[in-house]
Protein backbone atom coordinates (compact mmCIF):
# COMPACT_ATOMS: atom_id res chain seq x y z
CA UNK A 1 0.00 0.00 0.00
CA UNK A 2 1.58 2.83 -0.62
CA UNK A 3 -1.08 5.65 0.52
CA UNK A 4 -4.95 5.46 1.45
CA UNK A 5 -7.79 8.01 1.36
CA UNK A 6 -10.48 7.79 3.73
CA UNK A 7 -13.78 9.28 2.15
CA UNK A 8 -17.44 9.62 2.93
CA UNK A 9 -20.37 8.85 0.69
CA UNK A 10 -20.94 12.37 -0.46
CA UNK A 11 -16.96 12.64 -1.23
CA UNK A 12 -16.07 12.28 -5.36
CA UNK A 13 -12.31 11.30 -5.29
CA UNK A 14 -10.41 11.95 -8.46
CA UNK A 15 -6.90 10.62 -9.09
CA UNK A 16 -4.59 13.37 -11.10
CA UNK A 17 -1.40 11.52 -12.74
CA UNK A 18 0.67 13.54 -15.48
CA UNK A 19 -2.18 16.45 -15.78
CA UNK A 20 -4.83 13.36 -16.49
CA UNK A 21 -7.78 12.96 -13.99
CA UNK A 22 -9.75 9.61 -13.46
CA UNK A 23 -12.42 9.36 -11.54
CA UNK A 24 -12.56 6.46 -9.05
CA UNK A 25 -16.27 6.48 -9.06
CA UNK A 26 -17.09 4.57 -12.74
CA UNK A 27 -21.00 4.88 -12.34
CA UNK A 28 -22.92 7.56 -11.48
CA UNK A 29 -23.20 8.89 -7.65
CA UNK A 30 -24.92 10.92 -5.39
CA UNK A 31 -21.95 12.91 -3.87
CA UNK A 32 -21.13 16.42 -4.06
CA UNK A 33 -17.56 17.08 -2.80
CA UNK A 34 -15.47 16.62 -5.62
CA UNK A 35 -11.85 15.81 -4.08
CA UNK A 36 -8.51 15.60 -6.18
CA UNK A 37 -5.53 13.56 -4.95
CA UNK A 38 -2.00 13.34 -5.95
CA UNK A 39 -1.41 10.12 -7.84
CA UNK A 40 2.14 9.91 -6.36
CA UNK A 41 1.23 10.56 -2.68
CA UNK A 42 -2.51 10.81 -1.97
CA UNK A 43 -2.27 14.53 -1.04
CA UNK A 44 -5.14 16.22 -1.60
CA UNK A 45 -4.71 19.00 -4.35
CA UNK A 46 -8.04 20.22 -4.18
CA UNK A 47 -11.75 20.22 -3.28
CA UNK A 48 -14.69 21.75 -5.68
CA UNK A 49 -18.62 21.31 -4.40
CA UNK A 50 -21.39 20.58 -6.63
CA UNK A 51 -24.76 22.00 -5.80
CA UNK A 52 -26.85 18.86 -5.91
CA UNK A 53 -30.39 18.71 -4.88
CA UNK A 54 -31.31 15.20 -3.15
CA UNK A 55 -32.75 13.08 -6.41
CA UNK A 56 -29.60 14.41 -8.61
CA UNK A 57 -26.80 12.25 -9.33
CA UNK A 58 -23.30 13.13 -10.39
CA UNK A 59 -21.02 11.88 -13.09
CA UNK A 60 -17.46 13.01 -13.85
CA UNK A 61 -15.12 13.08 -16.75
CA UNK A 62 -11.76 13.95 -17.22
CA UNK A 63 -10.36 14.92 -20.53
CA UNK A 64 -6.97 16.80 -21.52
CA UNK A 65 -6.86 19.59 -18.89
CA UNK A 66 -10.53 19.90 -17.85
CA UNK A 67 -12.74 18.22 -15.22
CA UNK A 68 -16.42 18.10 -16.60
CA UNK A 69 -19.04 17.33 -13.77
CA UNK A 70 -22.62 16.51 -14.89
CA UNK A 71 -25.40 16.79 -12.68
CA UNK A 72 -28.62 14.83 -13.86
CA UNK A 73 -31.99 13.36 -11.81
CA UNK A 74 -32.24 10.40 -14.14
CA UNK A 75 -31.60 9.09 -17.25
CA UNK A 76 -34.33 11.28 -19.16
CA UNK A 77 -33.41 13.84 -17.41
CA UNK A 78 -34.50 17.60 -19.17
CA UNK A 79 -32.36 19.35 -16.78
CA UNK A 80 -28.82 18.83 -16.47
CA UNK A 81 -25.85 20.83 -15.36
CA UNK A 82 -22.50 20.92 -16.68
CA UNK A 83 -19.49 22.39 -14.58
CA UNK A 84 -15.99 22.70 -16.19
CA UNK A 85 -13.28 22.74 -13.32
CA UNK A 86 -9.48 23.09 -14.60
CA UNK A 87 -7.50 20.06 -13.66
CA UNK A 88 -4.86 21.89 -11.97
CA UNK A 89 -6.45 23.81 -9.72
CA UNK A 90 -10.25 22.81 -8.96
CA UNK A 91 -11.46 26.49 -10.62
CA UNK A 92 -14.99 26.70 -11.92
CA UNK A 93 -13.85 27.70 -15.60
CA UNK A 94 -17.69 27.95 -16.70
CA UNK A 95 -21.17 26.03 -16.46
CA UNK A 96 -24.35 25.93 -18.11
CA UNK A 97 -27.82 23.95 -18.05
CA UNK A 98 -29.11 22.00 -21.13
CA UNK A 99 -31.38 18.98 -21.53
CA UNK A 100 -28.15 16.29 -22.64
CA UNK A 101 -24.72 17.33 -23.01
CA UNK A 102 -21.98 15.23 -25.10
CA UNK A 103 -18.65 16.18 -24.37
CA UNK A 104 -16.34 15.59 -28.07
CA UNK A 105 -13.11 15.57 -28.88
CA UNK A 106 -11.05 18.71 -30.79
CA UNK A 107 -12.20 20.92 -27.00
CA UNK A 108 -15.89 21.17 -28.19
CA UNK A 109 -18.88 20.38 -26.21
CA UNK A 110 -22.22 20.01 -27.40
CA UNK A 111 -25.04 20.74 -25.67
CA UNK A 112 -28.97 20.18 -26.21
CA UNK A 113 -30.96 23.59 -25.10
CA UNK A 114 -34.73 23.04 -23.59
CA UNK A 115 -35.90 24.44 -27.42
CA UNK A 116 -34.33 21.38 -29.34
CA UNK A 117 -31.21 23.35 -30.63
CA UNK A 118 -27.75 21.51 -30.71
CA UNK A 119 -25.11 23.91 -29.73
CA UNK A 120 -21.29 23.28 -30.08
CA UNK A 121 -19.41 24.82 -27.00
CA UNK A 122 -15.71 25.92 -26.96
CA UNK A 123 -14.62 23.74 -24.04
CA UNK A 124 -12.19 26.24 -22.90
CA UNK A 125 -14.34 28.81 -21.80
CA UNK A 126 -18.38 27.68 -22.76
CA UNK A 127 -18.71 30.24 -25.36
CA UNK A 128 -20.35 29.14 -28.69
CA UNK A 129 -18.71 27.84 -31.75
CA UNK A 130 -22.09 27.04 -33.93
CA UNK A 131 -25.31 25.89 -33.38
CA UNK A 132 -27.45 24.42 -35.34
CA UNK A 133 -31.65 23.53 -35.25
CA UNK A 134 -32.98 20.85 -37.16
CA UNK A 135 -36.48 21.53 -39.33
CA UNK A 136 -37.76 18.06 -37.92
CA UNK A 137 -38.18 18.70 -34.55
CA UNK A 138 -35.80 18.71 -31.06
CA UNK A 139 -32.80 16.04 -30.86
CA UNK A 140 -32.53 13.19 -28.71
CA UNK A 141 -29.46 10.66 -28.67
CA UNK A 142 -26.25 12.74 -29.53
CA UNK A 143 -23.21 11.20 -29.87
CA UNK A 144 -19.86 11.83 -31.74
CA UNK A 145 -17.99 9.85 -34.19
CA UNK A 146 -14.17 11.25 -35.31
CA UNK A 147 -14.95 14.30 -37.21
CA UNK A 148 -18.88 13.73 -37.10
CA UNK A 149 -21.53 14.20 -34.35
CA UNK A 150 -24.32 12.38 -34.83
CA UNK A 151 -27.56 13.24 -33.75
CA UNK A 152 -31.27 11.44 -34.34
CA UNK A 153 -34.62 13.54 -34.34
CA UNK A 154 -37.91 11.92 -32.88
CA UNK A 155 -39.13 12.13 -36.61
CA UNK A 156 -36.50 8.99 -37.17
CA UNK A 157 -33.62 10.78 -39.07
CA UNK A 158 -30.46 10.13 -38.36
CA UNK A 159 -28.47 13.54 -39.35
CA UNK A 160 -24.44 14.30 -39.32
CA UNK A 161 -22.76 17.24 -38.40
CA UNK A 162 -19.48 18.79 -38.88
CA UNK A 163 -18.06 18.55 -35.35
CA UNK A 164 -15.77 21.77 -35.94
CA UNK A 165 -17.90 23.70 -38.05
CA UNK A 166 -21.80 22.28 -37.56
CA UNK A 167 -21.84 21.84 -40.85
CA UNK A 168 -25.09 19.01 -41.85
CA UNK A 169 -23.20 16.31 -44.24
CA UNK A 170 -26.02 13.94 -44.62
CA UNK A 171 -29.26 12.88 -43.46
CA UNK A 172 -30.44 9.26 -43.34
CA UNK A 173 -34.02 7.85 -43.02
CA UNK A 174 -34.84 4.32 -42.74
CA UNK A 175 -38.75 3.24 -43.85
CA UNK A 176 -38.45 0.82 -41.33
CA UNK A 177 -36.84 3.20 -38.74
CA UNK A 178 -33.65 2.91 -36.65
CA UNK A 179 -33.31 1.03 -33.43
CA UNK A 180 -30.30 1.49 -32.80
CA UNK A 181 -26.63 3.19 -33.71
CA UNK A 182 -23.32 1.83 -32.93
CA UNK A 183 -20.35 3.82 -32.48
CA UNK A 184 -17.84 4.75 -35.39
CA UNK A 185 -15.13 2.34 -36.36
CA UNK A 186 -12.79 3.49 -39.38
CA UNK A 187 -15.55 5.92 -40.71
CA UNK A 188 -17.98 3.88 -40.88
CA UNK A 189 -21.80 4.24 -38.70
CA UNK A 190 -23.19 0.71 -38.37
CA UNK A 191 -26.94 0.68 -37.86
CA UNK A 192 -29.74 -1.39 -36.41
Amino acid sequence: VLWTFKTSLDNNPLIIENGVAYPLAQYPSQGHIVTALDSNDGTELWQYTVSLTRSQNISIEGIQDKVYITTFSNAQTQNTDLYVLSIHTGLLLWHTKASNVQIVQNNIICIITGDGTLEALNADDGREVWHYKSTNGSYWSPFSGINLFYVQTPGGLLQALKIATGTLQWTYKDPWGVAEVFPEVNGVLYLE
